[in-house]
């Protein structure tokens, strides 16, 4: 039977209730099938009631002297406080039944948010608690469920659209939404600038049941932020539905896990949106200083529909995601950042950080690792000025289609940014393309202070004005596999190597033919300035592709330069190595060595070879080979070492020599030299007359009574020892001589008859 309400009984009612709590300390009471404590309280009010709809408005309310008879197992519990705080502990080892449990809900827009407290605790034993409809809580709103109690069974949504609301599950307690599908978990639906937080002190559980979402800022929300913190796991979180962050166009919302608490869930939206302008500046962070926090998420989508400065940050943290990721999906400034000691595992899933309109969208690897990551795409279908940064000691390692694309069908400039100031960082990729397809150029791979190993990779593939770097300390592994740069019709591409970069173990092309030979690419560049590229081949196969030979040192096993233009070997006023690693060395249109350069190394040169720098067969003692003419000019070095009798470096003319600048001759082993030894340096076809070395620097043997017979030198290549002629031998030769002159002086004298 309902009583009709009276203001004034109601507030003598109130009256008495606060005068019996302030005297009696603490009141337990048993109603229905639960007892309850209320304590600490000068004006809580506390209800058990089955009236409908009580959670909607002011005049729905309970207050104290209202008719709380005939009430049947499904009851309902509020607890609210508009004067100061209350707490309501149920304390019972039943399985106890709520059809609805709210705390400061009664009108969440006019509640002072003072602290109201319930606390389900076990008693002498456990504690189960069931509530078969809503979780409400409002402004100060607490939450404590200890000593491994239980609450199950909340089927219908979550709502929490208070400020400073907390829950905590101490003791091993849990916490079982159990929600339909539909009812979704909501911090600030419409209402801004919320705080609160879920924590636990040793192993709390909250199973979300899967079914529904989970959103932190919906409907143009404004600074919601719930942190999760300690040994609490979330887990079910929306499975079959999704996890938001900033939805509906909110913004300044935030997702944070800490101090170990962890999340399993489905999808990660952050600021996305089915229609309309996504929210900005909202943020998932995972982890904090120590944390060891763990999110295993679906498909990760930040932004969408030109939300922009969103992201998800990792530090000290473990985050494992099983579908595909979207860093700025149509929206701007968006990233995913891994920072000191976090590790990412994308479990072999795509990654791909600007998409459709989205530009200026970023994923940044600082100190942290991502590790298993599937196949990359920096700026596709439209979308530009994206970039994957791998920095100061950052890691990143691709599983089996880990593939990295720099510009996919794109427009503007993405890049792929490997180390930079700071730690060194490692990159373990598949293959490499910078500027696939139709992408529209200017897409750049940078390679500082850091060490990438990858597969196959190409150079503008189908596209133009693409370009990688390796500069400084960046070292670029591409384990035996090929290196493209320029392929399908593309033109001005170009890997550039600087001081201190270096490019190894590649198969390297420059602009490759298309069917037939014909001439598909133009205008691509390999441009050694100062840095060391290892060839397993070189070849440039087709016109007005070039190697543009500055400075550095090139090593090749294999060389094959058929573009019209002579090769050549430096700028001529900075220093340039180049050293043939034994194989063959075709140049159609000869092979130039400028000033300040040098050719070393074993193998064969096909063509003409031209030397103004220094020449030096092998590494030790070895043999050079040349099927064409050399022309050795006048600022030529030839370097030669002698090993032993018989042993010695050999340059192999099949064509004409012509000789010119200096020759100069090492006893590199500090063997002795002897009378009678002959040593053959050159080998020839034909001597071009007229031709010598301006000057010859031999071994010093005169203090073995030796000299150098060169006068073989022009015919057969051919330097020999001969002994010096002793000082009487030479008087005795000189007396000789000037007796004969005075015999062919004197006048002869005719005997008469």
């Amino acid at each position: 039977m309902k009583v009709q309400h009276h203001p004034q009984l109601s507030r003598i009612a109130g009256a008495v209730i606060a005068f019996m709590v302030l005297y009696c300390g603490t009141r337990s009471t048993a109603w229905g099938q639960v007892a309850w404590t209320l304590t600490n309280t000068t004006d809580g009010t506390f209800y058990w009631t089955n009236s409908a709809n009580w959670w909607s408005s002011a005049a729905d309310g309970v207050y104290p002297g209202d008719d709380v008879e005939g009430v049947t197992t499904r009851d309902r519990v509020l607890l609210t406080n508009d004067l100061a705080s209350a707490t309501l502990i149920l304390n019972s080892g039943l399985a106890d039944s709520l059809d609805r449990l709210a705390i400061n809900y009664l009108n969440s827009t006019t509640s002072t948010g003072l602290p109201a407290t319930v606390i389900i605790t076990n008693g002498a034993s456990s504690s189960t608690i069931v509530t078969n409809s809503r979780l409400l809580m409002g402004n100060g709103a607490r939450l404590q469920i200890d000593g491994g109690s239980v609450m199950t069974g909340v089927t219908s949504a979550v709502t929490m659209t208070g400020t400073n609301w907390s829950i905590a599950l101490n003791g091993g307690s849990k916490l079982f939404a159990g929600l339909a599908s539909g009812n979704n978990v909501t911090l600030g639906n419409n209402y801004s600038n919320l705080n609160a937080t879920i924590t636990s002190q040793d192993g709390g559980l909250w199973n979300m049941g899967g079914a529904s979402g989970f959103f932190v800022g919906y409907n143009a929300a404004t600074g919601n932020v719930l942190t999760v913190s300690g040994s609490v796991t979330l887990t079910n979180v929306g499975t079959s539905a999704n996890m938001q962050v900033g939805g509906g166009g909110a913004s300044w919302c935030s997702l944070i896990l800490s101090n170990g608490a962890k999340l399993f869930g489905g999808d990660v939206y952050i600021a996305f949106t089915g229609s309309g302008r996504g929210g900005s500046n909202n943020t998932y962070r995972i982890g904090g200083l120590g944390a060891e926090s763990t999110a295993a998420n679906g498909i990760i989508y930040i932004s969408q529909q030109g939300a922009r400065d969103n992201s998800i940050i990792l530090t000290n943290a473990r985050w494992t995601t099983s579908g595909a990721v979207n860093i700025g999906y149509a929206g701007t400034n968006n990233s995913i950042q891994v920072y000191s000691n976090a590790v990412w595992n994308p479990l072999n899933q795509t990654i791909t950080i600007g998409n459709g309109a989205g530009y200026s969208n970023n994923l940044i690897v600082a100190g942290g690792t991502v590790t298993n990551a599937g196949a990359v795409l920096i700026g596709t279908s439209g979308a530009g000025s994206s970039v994957l940064t791998i920095q100061d000691g950052g890691k990143f390692f691709s599983g089996a289609a880990g593939n990295v694309t720099v510009g996919n069908t794109s427009s503007g400039t993405n890049t792929y940014n490997v180390g930079g100031f700071g730690l060194s960082s490692t990159v373990s990729n598949g293959t490499i393309t910078v500027g696939a397809s139709t992408s529209r150029g200017f897409n750049v791979l940078n390679i500082t202070n850091a060490l990438l190993r990858s597969g196959a990779s190409t150079i503008g593939n189908g596209s133009s004005n693409n370009s990688a770097v390796v500069s400084s300390g960046g070292l670029w592994n591409l384990q035996g596999t090929a290196l493209n740069i320029g392929n399908a019709n593309a033109t001005n591409n170009s890997l550039t190597v600087n001081i201190g970069g270096v490019v190894s173990n590649a198969n390297i092309t420059v602009g490759v033919t298309g069917a037939g030979g014909a001439a598909a690419t133009a205008n691509n560049r390999l441009t050694l300035n100062g840095g060391t590229v290892w060839a397993n081949a070189l070849r440039i196969t087709n016109a007005v592709n070039t190697v543009a030979y500055n400075s550095g040192t090139l090593n090749s096993s294999s060389t094959f330069i058929t573009n019209g233009q002579a090769f050549v070997v430096g700028n001529g006023t900075q220093s340039a190595n180049f050293n043939i690693l034994g194989g063959t060395h075709a140049f159609q249109d000869g092979l130039v060595v400028s000033s300040n350069a040098r050719l070393t190394g074993d193998g064969l040169i096909v063509g003409n070879l031209t030397n103004d720098g220094v020449l030096s067969p092998g590494f030790s003692v070895g043999s050079l080979s040349i099927t064409g003419n050399v022309a050795l000019r006048a600022n030529s070095l030839v370097l030669l070492e002698l090993a032993g009798p018989g042993s010695n470096d050999l340059i192999v003319v099949s064509g004409s020599l012509a000789f010119g600048g200096t020759l100069a001759v090492t006893n590199s082993t500090g063997f002795t030299l002897a009378d009678g030894q002959t040593y053959q340096l050159f080998q020839f076809g034909s001597h071009v007359a007229d031709t010598d070395f301006a000057f010859m620097d031999l071994p010093d043997v005169t203090a073995l009574s030796l000299q150098w017979d060169t006068s073989a030198l022009a015919t057969t290549g051919n330097i020999t020892l001969v002994l010096i002629p002793e000082p009487g031998s030479l008087v005795l030769v000189g007396v000789g001589l000037g007796l004969l002159l005075v015999c062919k002086r004197r006048p002869r004298r005719h005997l008469k008859a």
